[in-house]
């Protein structure tokens, strides 16, 4: 019975080792994948905040990650700047927001809305749904965050060439249920003008980038320094304690055991 325990012991142990060894190797694995991952985004260029766009526009923001299928947002260069009404009709759009990476699904809601109306066929989001510029055709009118990032990063550095005047924001405030948002290009604040009015709208557009690159969790310093081959040979040195310890504690439990060798014959 009591060698029974003892090799139950030894085959716990041992299970352990490998145990280890194994979530060592689940480890790289995954480090594998995100460096794959990597690679495939480090095909797209990453810009700086005032850096010419690949549409020829002017790089406004960026979100420090490539997700939804963007990491920065690029303004139109200055001819393409039009002045418009945000609705001829005065019309309501509901489900727009004011949040940054909100301005292209606002721009589509609108567009979607005055669809088909004649008298709207030159309100802004329109124009800007229409919009084909330097061969690029996905435009939109930005949103509050976006538009206010655009007057933080360019208008107040002089870049851009945009006028000191009002500039509409694509998310419907529906104040006083006539009214939207502009900015004032002049000192940033925020406003609101009456939809039928014409102010300018600057178009902008979502541009992909590459990630940061992964972080190596698995990766650690110390005695046995860090990377691959150092995980390696630690968890090498890590099972063969183990399997020290099995021995040394099978050959200890054998001797003292009662039952066995010379314990047994002084019994006897």
């Amino acid at each position: 019975m009591n060698k029974i325990c003892v090799i139950a012991a030894v085959l716990i142990v041992c299970s352990c080792a490998n145990t280890g060894n194994s979530a060592s190797k689940d480890s790289e694995y995954s480090q594998g994948t995100a460096v794959s991952d990597q690679r495939e985004d480090s095909t797209f260029r990453a810009y700086s905040i005032g850096e010419t766009g690949p549409a020829g526009g002017i790089i406004f923001y960026d979100k420090r990650s490539n997700s939804s299928g963007w990491r920065y947002l690029e303004a139109a260069p200055k001819d393409a700047e039009f002045l418009a009404a945000w609705s001829y009709q005065r019309t309501n759009v509901s489900d727009t927001k004011s949040l940054i990476g909100s301005g292209s699904q606002n721009t589509r809601l609108i567009a979607n809305k005055l669809r088909g109306t004649e008298d709207e066929v030159n309100a802004a989001a329109l124009k800007v749904f229409n919009l084909e510029y330097n061969g690029f055709k996905d435009w939109f009118m930005p949103s509050q965050a976006e538009l206010d990032q655009m007057y933080g990063n360019l208008k107040r550095k002089d870049i851009g060439s945009f006028m000191d005047d009002m500039y509409w924001v694509s998310d419907d405030a529906n104040y006083e249920g006539f009214k939207t948002g502009v900015q004032n290009f002049t000192n940033g604040e925020m406003d609101y003008s009456a939809k039928e009015n014409a102010h300018y709208v600057r178009p902008i557009r979502q541009v992909p980038g590459p990630n940061p690159p992964p972080v190596n969790t698995a990766a650690s310093s110390g005695i046995f320094g860090s990377g691959k081959i150092a995980n390696v040979f630690k968890n090498s040195v890590v099972s063969t304690v183990f399997i020290v310890l099995a021995i040394g504690t099978v050959m200890v439990l054998m001797i003292f055991l009662p039952g066995n060798s010379s314990n047994s014959e002084a019994v006897n």
